[in-house]
């Protein structure tokens, strides 16, 4: 991609502004000019700052008390999950949005929720499960006052959902590319060839950029107001998870147990 960038358009172009709230890494530009064949062009690289207050709009809550998926059958995580976002769900009886890497894990978690008699209460949406574009499932989801959407693939971006459309945004997994993935495996085979590391040089910076924009469903406007939690604990345990906190805005970050953040959930919104 980087060749066909720089020959089909950086090198025929007298000038080209490209501009993105996900095109950073760690406050980086490195990753973003490397994979768009820039670096020997030199761009001008410029972050401007964000018109939302996301200290006073947003807050990021990590559930210490769920499993952790490497050491877990996905069928049970997928019952963890549901029961999470059933919690939360019952707490705010408002609007949420459930980012998922994959559809098998998207499936199980509704089948499980659909068990439940207790969620019942709310309108449960999920893509895959029900029928439609992604357009008409969001439509679907914008009509009632109740209501949990379940998504994946092009969930991540380009939905637009503000004010009270949507209040909760949940991230099940950090959002790294599956491993058998042909376009990623050969990828990482070329990296390893030149004596890189695909790890650090390609499913992390991608990881983060697709995380960036799931947190980015949540404030649309200077009015909203909400909160990301992260399923995932390798957020604050794995050694790489410094990195997607430090790709977010500055905000308000609490890790306890769900019981916990749903005490504080309550307070904040």
């Amino acid at each position: 991609m980087d060749e066909f960038f720089a020959e089909r358009l950086f090198m025929v172009k007298k000038s080209v502004v490209l501009t993105s709230a996900t095109l950073t890494v760690d406050g980086s530009f490195a990753y973003m000019v490397s994979r768009l064949g820039l670096s020997d062009f030199y761009p001008l690289c410029r972050a401007i700052p964000s018109p939302f207050s996301y200290k006073e709009q947003a807050v990021l809550m990590i559930p210490t008390d769920l499993p952790a998926i490497s050491s877990t059958a996905l069928e049970k995580y997928a019952e963890a999950v549901a029961d999470g976002v059933g919690r939360i769900a019952r707490k705010i009886k408002g609007k949420m949005l459930v980012l998922f890497n994959s559809y098998e894990l998207l499936k199980l978690t509704a089948a499980a929720m659909k068990m439940e008699e207790r969620n019942e209460d709310f309108v449960l949406i999920a893509q895959g499960v029900q029928s439609g574009s992604a357009a008409k499932l969001t439509r679907t989801f914008q009509q009632f006052d109740h209501a949990i959407l379940f998504g994946t693939s092009n969930f991540w971006e380009g939905v637009d959902l503000p004010g009270d459309e949507l209040t909760i945004v949940v991230i099940v997994r950090l959002p790294f590319a599956p491993p058998d993935d042909p376009v990623m495996e050969a990828k990482s085979e070329h990296i390893r060839a030149v004596g890189g590391d695909p790890f650090y040089e390609l499913s992390l910076p991608e990881a983060i950029l697709r995380f960036k924009q799931g947190f980015g469903r949540l404030i649309r406007t200077e009015k909203d107001k909400g909160a990301v939690f992260v399923f995932d604990r390798r957020l604050t345990t794995a050694s790489y998870g410094k990195y997607f906190l430090n790709s977010l805005p500055s905000l308000g970050i609490c890790e306890d147990s769900l019981d916990r953040l749903l005490q504080k959930l309550e307070t904040w919104l």
